[in-house]
């Protein structure tokens, strides 16, 4: 009977190379199950590698793989008879979710049962000799029993449990090999990329920080916290992969196996603070073991890293680890410097780069007021349609636009309503309201003959967005809201913010006396959306979640740039705070996922969080330091929230809270 190794699926460039290893090796043919999408996504990362030598020896492992276009999780076990029931089949399962984003917590986990449940049914029906799981070495508790919030933590979990249950009286053997690995390695980078996201996110908090109070890390330093016992494990990727191998060779010694494939020793996470700091002419970086010591910055970034980068600063069980001699450690920890200060560089040369424009196709219609209405498109796919806020630019999209553009077929226009040009006539009197949104809405999806889409509406979107729905519910797939502003609704006062407070303080007092328009004019321009600081206070620390970055400023302020402009908006808003969407929003019975920031000083996230209360199926997130201004500040966090609910906004069964 021949051998082969089957993979349950393969989705980033580790489990790649772990094949390539296994093929060197002349361990058996390999077969692997894979989504066409999955499988495209990865000859796409294979390609973008600039070494010529790896890139072509992946794409021969590529070429070699026998390839069964179909998800594991939709596996029908029984439809391969045929070509499974004359073979010895060692099993390789590496996790199809390893986001440690929990917005979709439920439906993914559920989605990973399906995968096990397979995964056994696979064993019964075929000669399975053994079941081999890459997990990590983190597991969902830490030693006091705290729930860490990792999603990946409680699928690994789950999964241990799982196999050592279903195959403890078997013949199967099963080997579950414990890595340092958290997330997926989706470029050429030799090192797990905890180290690469740290970077980023200090990177971007950097420049974050530098756009609002400019001078502040002239004289203050980044205080970062951290425990004596907090380790990073430093193996590389091959050195696991190596070990990996190493062991599943290995004759078994029991049934169920958990085997330690780290390699290094430990790297104090001070350590790495420590080496940045030392790489980073701009930034002065200090540790402290109290949280309490942290200012209003720190915390910010303490909140950004305990989310987003929670393996980051665990204690590793030493009992997970294989000691490497003390040469091998020296030269660890020598190349580990040269990698730091290397993936420094090339972020920061990264950084002075302006972003690239997204290649947007413009069109134009006559809309039914009888004036010109231009909008954007780009790509190609299942369509979504964007429902920008009151008076910005498309541009403000870009970031979104280009990654979602690659897979979705994406239309994006500005909102009318601030020129007199967009109104019938011209009228100066006329009020472009929510109404008139839901009607170009409208005529968009007439002259594009969409059947139905997803939508996507930040900030003012929102309430046309939602109106658009109640006269065509059968359009929309699912709803994505960002930053709403929902008000007004019962107690919504409390969540009131000053940009609105002052908007409609403003509009009162204009309309009693225009002239009063250019000094308002200028309230605006440096009061509701403050300048950069010049020095840095404790004393008013919500003060900088104000502040509008000059790099935005165009993009987003057109419509205080002119009295026409500024007039229609002031009008604008007035009109869109008289509609209260409360009793829509408990009609929705489509998906909606409810994306906020914890620092948005626009429409306060207690305005989404109270939204979501009221939609039966609907999930929420809240970006951890993020402000208003989250689709050009965090785009990334951004799209893995909207990545996650494409992907499981069809599974979506929460019931009524």
């Amino acid at each position: 009977m021949d051998k082969i190794i089957l993979f349950t699926g393969i989705y980033d460039l580790f489990g790649l190379r772990l094949i390539n290893t296994l093929m060197e090796k002349s361990l058996g043919p390999v077969y692997c199950l894979s989504g066409k999408k999955e499988w495209n996504t990865l000859l796409e990362i294979v390609n973008s590698i600039s070494c010529i030598h790896e890139r072509e020896d992946l794409i021969h492992s590529m070429n070699s793989i026998q390839v069964i276009f179909e998800d594991i999780e939709k596996l029908k076990v029984y439809n391969y008879k045929e070509l499974f029931s004359d073979k010895e089949i060692s099993l390789w399962h590496l996790d199809k979710e390893v986001s440690i984003v929990p917005v979709y917590e439920s439906q993914i986990i559920i989605s990973n049962k399906k995968i096990m449940d397979n995964i056994q049914e696979l064993c019964e029906k075929y000669y399975v000799s053994d079941v081999n799981y890459i997990s990590s070495m983190y597991s969902a508790m830490d030693e006091k029993g705290d729930n860490t919030c990792t999603l990946l933590g409680k699928i690994q979990t789950a999964n241990r449990e799982f196999l050592t249950e279903r195959f403890k009286d078997t013949n199967v053997k099963v080997k579950v090999y414990q890595t340092p690995l958290a997330f997926r390695q989706l470029k050429e980078s030799d090192w797990i990329e905890a180290i690469d996201r740290f970077i980023y996110r200090l990177l971007e908090f950097k420049q974050w920080v530098n756009s609002r109070i400019p001078s502040y890390f002239d004289d203050n330093a980044l205080t970062i916290f951290s425990g004596d016992e907090f380790t990073i494990d430093i193996s590389g990727t091959q050195s696991i992969i190596d070990r990996i191998v190493e062991q599943y060779r290995e004759e078994s010694v029991n049934t169920i196996e958990f085997l330690p494939a780290a390699c290094s020793c430990s790297f104090q996470f001070d350590t790495l603070v420590r080496e940045i700091s030392r790489n980073l002419s701009d930034i002065r970086i200090e540790i402290t073991h109290s949280k309490e010591t942290l200012n209003e910055i720190d915390l910010i970034f303490e909140h950004i890293l305990s989310y987003h980068l929670p393996y980051l600063r665990l204690p590793i069980d030493s009992e997970k680890v294989r000691k490497q001699d003390p040469e091998a450690v020296k030269q660890s920890y020598m190349y580990i410097y040269d990698y730091i200060a290397d993936t420094l560089k090339m972020s920061l040369n990264r950084n002075l780069l302006p972003p690239s424009a997204v290649n947007k196709t413009q069109k134009t219609i006559i809309s039914q007021n009888g004036r010109e209405f231009t909008y954007y498109t780009a790509g190609k796919g299942e369509a979504i349609i964007i429902v920008n806020a009151y008076g910005v630019s498309p541009d403000a999209w870009d970031r979104v636009i280009e990654e979602l553009s690659k897979n979705y077929y994406v239309i994006v226009w500005q909102t009318r309503g601030i020129y007199h040009k967009d109104k019938p006539n011209e009228d100066p009197a006329f009020i472009f309201g929510v109404d008139h949104q839901v009607e170009d809405i409208e005529e968009i999806v007439d002259n594009e003959g969409l059947k139905s889409f997803h939508i996507i509406s930040w900030c003012s979107g929102i309430k046309s967005a939602m109106m658009y729905y109640q006269k065509h519910k059968e359009m929309i797939k699912s709803h994505i809201l960002l930053a709403g502003e929902y008000a007004p609704y019962e107690g919504s006062k409390a969540h009131h913010s000053k940009f609105r407070e002052n908007i409609q303080l403003i509009a009162k007092l204009v309309s009693d006396n225009e002239k009063m328009l250019d000094f308002y004019m200028r309230i605006i321009h440096n009061g509701m959306f403050n300048k950069p600081i010049k020095q840095y206070s404790g004393e008013n620390d919500k003060y900088i979640y104000e502040v509008m970055p000059e790099r935005h400023r165009d993009i987003l302020l057109e419509p205080f740039t002119s009295k026409e402009k500024m007039v229609n908006f002031l009008n604008m808003c007035m009109e869109y705070y008289l509609h209260d969407i409360t009793d829509l929003l408990t009609e929705v019975d489509k998906p909606v996922l409810f994306i906020s920031a914890e620092c948005d000083q626009i429409a306060p996230y207690k305005q989404s969080e109270w939204a979501h209360t009221r939609v039966k199926n609907s999930n929420y997130t809240c970006l951890p330091g993020a402000t208003h201004l989250m689709i050009l500040e965090r785009p990334e966090d951004v799209l893995e929230r909207i990545e996650q609910h494409m992907k499981y906004y069809s599974k979506n069964i929460i019931s009524k809270k």
